[in-house]
């Protein structure tokens, strides 16, 4: 007599091959796929009674057994901010689509929970992390450069590491943006980014809004250059810095959507938002149901994703191939620019 379904998750794989009348090799090789190796009716059998028991294979206890856990661990910055979101949605269908399951972490820009997590991720047996760092302490992730653990890291390189990384060319369309807005007769341009405090990407955007001025013969001033926590008495300070000047600026460009949407909606209580052309980083859905509609650098980021995944499977694979660092480039999308 067969086993009765269980549903609290005891069934074992002898259950299954004892309800089909197979071996529990042949179960082994249905669940893992090998079905050249299968009768097409024994095939059918074997997932006649997964499906009747709703067995769910001990992931956990397989990567014990062959310290293959088939699993990547992710550490973002702001899970919050959608850039993490679609970039979390890539990684996660082109790490299906090889076989792996994903951790998802959120440090919210915090050194030490990024260690914590470090360590958890670790402890699980992720046999891959992707990491957006902002550990001022990198003796972590030098440790396992240095035993080719496969590292990859996410917008934010450690100078000197060894391993491999993906960024997208800030500067330059940061640079690109704000030649744009001069070329549309814009001498005051604000740029409202979050503390820089040498996050690489944050400095990068920076260093090339101020090429951009620089080109077109400009200066981003300190007045014009605004760092904002996005808190929302920080965010009502910056809008009160923006509006309370007797020279406004007509042109905002904020350097994170987080930020953008916080300041935009606190500005529009004191100013119409058509008094100014608005650009933001990355490009979320709301950008085109304001008026006038938000201009917006957007980001590949679902790409991304899929290219972090691929780099951290890849050296799964192959721990000696050689390192990648590879730059994407941004696309800025232009909306009721005047």
């Amino acid at each position: 007599m067969s086993p009765e379904p269980d549903f609290t998750g005891n069934v074992t794989i002898r259950d299954i091959a004892k309800a089909a009348g197979v071996s529990i090799s042949t179960v082994s090789r249905v669940l893992n796929k090998r079905h050249d190796q299968l009768r097409e009716p024994t095939r059918q059998k074997v997932e006649a009674a997964i499906r009747e028991f709703r067995y769910v294979p001990n992931r956990l206890a397989a990567s014990l057994k062959d310290e293959k856990s088939k699993t990547l661990g992710m550490i973002v910055s702001n899970i919050s901010n959608p850039y993490f979101s679609a970039v979390v949605r890539g990684l996660q269908d082109y790490a299906a689509g090889a076989g792996y399951d994903t951790f998802i972490c959120n440090s919210d820009d915090n050194s030490d929970a990024e260690n914590e997590h470090v360590r958890s991720l670790l402890s699980r047996r992720v046999q891959g992390l992707v990491v957006t760092t902002c550990a001022a302490d990198k003796s972590a992730y030098q440790a396992l450069a240095e035993r080719r653990f496969p590292l990859v890291l996410l917008d934010r390189p450690i100078a000197g590491l060894a391993c491999d990384c993906v960024i997208v060319d800030n500067r330059s369309i940061c640079q690109r943006v704000i030649e744009r807005l001069a070329e549309f007769g814009h001498r005051r341009i604000a740029v409202i980014t979050p503390p820089c405090d040498e996050i690489g990407p944050r400095v990068d955007r920076v260093e090339g809004c101020r090429a951009g001025m620089a080109s077109q013969g400009l200066e981003l001033t300190p007045e014009l250059l605004l760092e904002v926590d996005v808190k929302a008495d920080s965010m009502s300070r910056g809008v009160q810095a923006l509006v309370s000047r007797s020279s406004a600026p007509t042109a905002l460009f904020f350097l994170n959507t987080l930020l953008a949407a916080g300041m935009i909606r606190e500005l529009r209580r004191h100013r119409p938002l058509r008094n100014f052309v608005v650009v933001t980083y990355d490009d979320p859905d709301w950008c085109e149901l304001l008026d006038p509609m938000i201009s917006a650098v957007r980001q590949p980021t679902h790409d991304i994703g899929r290219i972090v995944a691929r780099l951290a499977i890849d050296r799964i694979a192959h721990p000696e191939r050689p390192f990648e660092k590879i730059s994407l480039t941004a696309e800025f999308i232009e909306r009721d620019l005047r």
